[in-house]
This record gives C-alpha cells, structure tokens and sequence, in this order.
C-alpha cells in the first residue's frame, strides 16, 4: 500500500480529541497530509487555527451531515491512485502504524479481530439473516473495528452501497435497520466482506488496534513513546468510553502526552480557551442528551 494521507472524522463533540489525535499523527508522520472530514450535523465548529498551525486540511465533500460513522467512507470514492488511513477522532497513533500498511499488499488493511458470536448480532450484524441482504454473502468467520483501518482510493463508488442504503436523503438511511447494525461499521464489515468474496477487492488483517479496557494498553511503555523507540506500531482506540475529562480514561498519560505536543505550537491562552470551550460542549452534549429523553418519554405518554 502506498500511504496517501490521514483523514480523521470529527463532529462538533469530539474536536477536541482529534486535536490529540492530529498531535500523535504529526509526532511520528511530520509530512503527511492530514485531512479533516468534518460532520456538521451536530452544528458548525471552527478549526482554522488548528489547520494553520499543524497543516491540515479540510476535505472538500459536498455532503456535509454523514450519520454515525459514515464520513469514513468518503476518501473511497476519490479517483485516482494510493491508498490511505481513516481514523475516528477519539484514536492516538501509538507508533510507526502507516509503515505496517505500507509493507502490506492489499487494498485494504483492518484490525485483526474475533469477536463472539453474540457480540456480532449486537455491534455488526445479524448473521443469520444477511441472506435476506445478499444471498451470495457468506461470513468469513471475523469483522473488525470500524474506528480505524487503511484502504485504497477508487476501487469502490458510492453507488457499490446502493443495495443496503439510501443515498436520496443527508444524511444517508439503511435500507435493512434490522439487520445490519451500528451505524457504518455494519455496513462496511458487510460490504467489504462481500467485495472480497466475489473477487473484487483484497483484503489483509492485521493487529492494528488497541482497545484500553482493562489494562490491555498497560504494555505500551510512554517512555518509549516519548524516545520514538517506534515499538508499538498501533492505534489506540477509546471506542465506546464516556467520559467528562480525559483522566477519566485508561492510559490518560499517553493523552495527556500528545495533547502536550499538539499544544506545543500554541500559546498557554489559547490552551486554557480551548479547554474551557471544551468543558462547555462536554455539558452542551450532556444537555442535549437529556433533553431528547425527557422529550421521548412525555411523547410516550401522548
């Protein structure tokens, strides 16, 4: 594969993280392009200092609200040669990942995963029924994690989802809701797995990620890390964690070491105005949130 560029999928709520991440990409890959896809759904957000400061750009699209997870998809459907790494906003790159997908020779790398049987029908898919998706479709015997993964530009359209969403509408809508499952992970696993069984695609897996829960990060040393030893060639991935402030979270210290370099080109103002406005959109959320279920349940007794 020859690596591209980045592109890190960001929303109003998670910025802030990507900000990290943008920090950890930056620390081992200078050069790279690194690319912004940002979901306006939730609202604008403003990134004009961060683009100026550390090179980023925000990639052109004219969809502009994409739904869970589905703005990963967009470097797919760009012309042209290379290949490249799509990452969710709340994922630091722990080491040298992009030279793993580099030695790799196949369209696509994912995260080595095996997840339970049971776990599938709750974050994937519901296996026994995706003959009514595609009768060609047979599960390979694994999914992968879709936070983070490497693939290459034009050999998918837009319209190769056409059988399983509608595009008529922004953001897009599953055509099989109880089927295929969370958002564009389902929809991709489903997709790629199938691509790859008819021959029309190539995929490899490879331990990429790092989930933190329950202590499986404590192998990763910071004091490697801060050497550039390039001994962990992964992506840490908070997937699934809720939280107010980043010490809430298993290996925070890595956190707080690349937020560290990512506000090394800033002044100690701009430091302090960014955290504050990222307190008030960690209780924004919270309130919206609260909102919409106090909404639901006076509906549910109409």
């Amino acid at each position: 594969m020859n690596i591209k560029g980045v592109y890190i999928s960001c929303y109003k709520y998670d910025i802030d993280f990507a900000k990290i991440c943008i920090g950890s990409i930056r620390y081992w890959y200078p050069e790279i392009p690194i690319f912004l896809i940002k979901d306006t759904g939730q609202g604008e957000f403003n990134t004009k200092p961060l683009e100026k400061t550390w090179d980023v750009r925000v990639f052109p699209t004219s969809r502009k609200r994409f739904g869970w997870g589905f703005g990963k998809w967009e470097p797919l459907f760009i012309e042209g040669e290379g290949s490249f790494l799509v990452l969710d906003a709340d994922t630091v790159l722990a080491g040298p990942v992009i030279d793993i997908a580099e030695k790799t020779d196949a369209d696509f790398l994912v995260d080595e995963e095996v997840q339970p049987y049971a776990r599938l029908n709750e974050i994937y898919y519901k296996v026994e029924r995706l003959g009514e998706v595609d009768e060609r479709f047979v599960y390979p015997g694994y999914t992968f994690n879709e936070g983070q993964w490497f693939g290459t530009h034009g050999l998918l359209k837009r319209s190769d989802f056409d059988p399983i969403l509608d595009w008529s509408e922004e953001p897009q809508k599953p055509k099989f809701p109880e089927i295929i499952l969370q958002g564009a992970q389902g929809h991709l696993n489903f997709t790629l797995q199938l691509k790859e069984q008819l021959g029309e695609i190539s995929m490899a897996r490879k331990r990429i990620m790092v989930w933190p829960e329950n202590g499986n990060a404590d192998f990763i040393s910071l004091s490697s890390i801060s050497r550039k030893n390039g001994d962990y060639p992964y992506i840490i991935h908070w997937a699934g964690f809720g939280f107010s402030n980043y010490a809430d979270l298993p290996r925070h210290d890595i956190i707080r070491f690349y937020r560290d370099v990512y506000y090394s080109r800033f002044d100690t103002l701009t430091r302090y105005q960014d955290e504050a406005m990222r307190r008030y959109r960690v209780a924004e959320k919270s309130f919206k949130k609260k909102l919409r279920g106090l909404k639901a349940a006076i509906k549910s007794r109409i």
